[in-house]
C-alpha cells in the first residue's frame, strides 16, 4: 500500500468513526473494513447534537476515552509516565496537533545523552503530538510494546494508528486550519511537519482512579505511584458506597481476591457476584466455583480497554484528581518534552 494509499484509508476510518458517534450506533469495532465507501477527511466542523467533544485518561486504568454527547465514542490503551515521572493529574486543554513532529531533548538529567530526532520512524514522538501541558504530550510511539504500562517520562503514548485517528477526529468536531487537500498530504507524508490549530479547545482530564463500577461489574486497577497507603481496599469499599451498593453484603473473601488481583493488573468482577448470597451457608466448592466463573467473566475486558465503543453504564470512580491550574525545522525549535 502506497502512502497516499494509506492516508485515504486513515481519512476514511476516521470518518467512520466520526459517523458512529453522530449517529450514536451500538459499540462496535471500527476495523478498516468498516470505513470502505465513507467520504475522506474534510476539515472544518461536523455538526454534532451535544456540545462537543473531551478527553478522559485514568492513569492507572492506562486507558483514554473520547467523550461525544455525553457518550464513550472510543477507548485507547495507553502508556503513562513511570513512576519517578509521573503524568500530570488535573484538567487540561487541546489546543492544537502537531504532525509528524520533531523531537527535542528536554533540559532533565534522563535526557542528557539524547539527540534531536526528525520526523520519522525512530521519533518518540510518533506520527503526531497533541500538547496538553508544557512540555506534555498525548502522542503516538514506536514503543508500542509499553502500551498498557508505566513506561514514559511523562507524556502519554498511544498507538501510532490510534494517535492519527484521535486527531484527526479532534480536527473533524471542532474545527481545524487545514484544508482537505493539505491535510491529505500531510497523511501521507512522515517527514513534513504541519501544526494544526483547532478552532476549539478541547477538554481533558486526567485522574487516577483504582478503582471503577462500570456496566454492572466493579473493576480494580494498580496503584501504580503508590497514591493509596492504606490500600486499594478502602478505595474499593468507598466507591462501593458511593455507588449505592450494601456493603454490608459484600463478600469479604471475593473482594479480597478483586483486590489483590488487582495491585497486579487490571481485575473486574461483577457487582453481583461480589455480593453474598442469601444461600451462602451452602456447599463451599459449589461456593467457590461460582465465584472463578464470575471473576473469569468479568475479567476478560478488564485489562485491555476496547478500541471503540460507546459506554452504556454508569461510572463510579475512587480516587478524586489532584486538580492543576490549568513546519518545525531545527532551526524553528518547538516543544521539546517528554517520551
Amino acid at each position: 500500500m502506497t502512502r497516499l494509499q494509506t492516508a485515504t484509508t486513515m481519512s476514511r476510518l476516521l470518518a467512520a468513526v466520526v459517523a458512529t458517534a453522530l449517529l450514536c450506533a451500538p459499540a462496535r469495532p471500527t476495523g478498516m473494513e468498516d470505513a470502505i465507501g465513507i467520504a475522506p477527511y474534510h476539515a472544518g466542523t461536523v455538526a454534532v447534537r451535544g456540545e462537543g467533544i473531551r478527553l478522559d485518561l485514568n492513569v492507572p486504568a492506562y486507558r483514554l476515552s473520547v467523550i461525544l454527547d455525553d457518550s464513550v465514542i472510543a477507548r485507547y490503551l495507553t502508556a503513562v509516565g513511570m513512576p519517578g515521572y509521573r503524568t500530570p493529574l488535573g484538567s487540561f486543554s487541546i489546543t492544537r496537533a502537531e504532525w509528524n513532529p520533531w523531537w527535542y531533548p528536554p533540559d532533565a538529567a534522563w535526557a542528557r545523552n539524547e539527540r534531536v530526532t526528525p520526523p520519522g520512524p525512530a521519533n518518540p514522538m510518533g506520527r503526531v503530538k497533541l500538547l496538553f501541558k508544557p512540555s506534555y504530550f498525548i502522542h503516538g510511539t514506536p514503543a508500542e510494546q509499553s502500551l498498557g504500562s508505566a513506561a514514559s517520562h511523562g507524556c502519554v503514548r498511544m498507538a501510532n494508528d490510534d494517535a492519527i485517528v484521535l486527531a484527526l477526529l479532534l480536527q473533524r468536531v471542532v474545527g481545524a486550519d487545514i484544508s482537505e487537500q493539505e491535510m491529505d498530504s500531510v497523511l501521507a507524508s512522515r517527514t513534513r511537519t504541519r501544526t494544526v490549530v483547532l478552532a476549539e479547545a478541547v477538554p481533558l482530564e486526567i485522574r487516577y482512579d483504582l478503582a471503577e463500577i462500570e456496566r454492572d461489574s466493579l473493576r480494580v486497577y494498580p496503584d501504580v505511584y503508590r497514591r493509596a497507603p492504606s490500600g486499594s481496599r478502602s478505595v474499593v469499599m468507598d466507591v462501593l458506597l458511593r455507588a449505592g451498593v450494601d456493603t454490608a453484603a459484600v463478600d469479604g473473601e471475593r473482594l479480597a481476591g478483586v483486590v489483590a488481583r488487582g495491585a497486579r493488573r487490571a481485575a473486574a468482577i461483577a457487582i453481583d457476584d461480589l455480593l453474598r448470597s442469601p444461600l451462602s451457608g451452602g456447599d463451599p466448592d459449589s461456593h467457590r466455583a461460582s465465584e472463578a466463573r464470575s471473576v473469569r467473566a468479568a475479567d476478560s475486558g478488564a485489562s485491555a480497554p476496547a478500541r471503540s465503543g460507546r459506554d452504556v453504564g454508569r461510572t463510579v470512580s475512587g480516587v478524586a484528581p489532584v486538580r492543576s491550574s490549568s513546519r518545525a525545522a531545527p532551526s524553528q525549535r518547538s516543544e521539546g518534552g517528554c517520551s
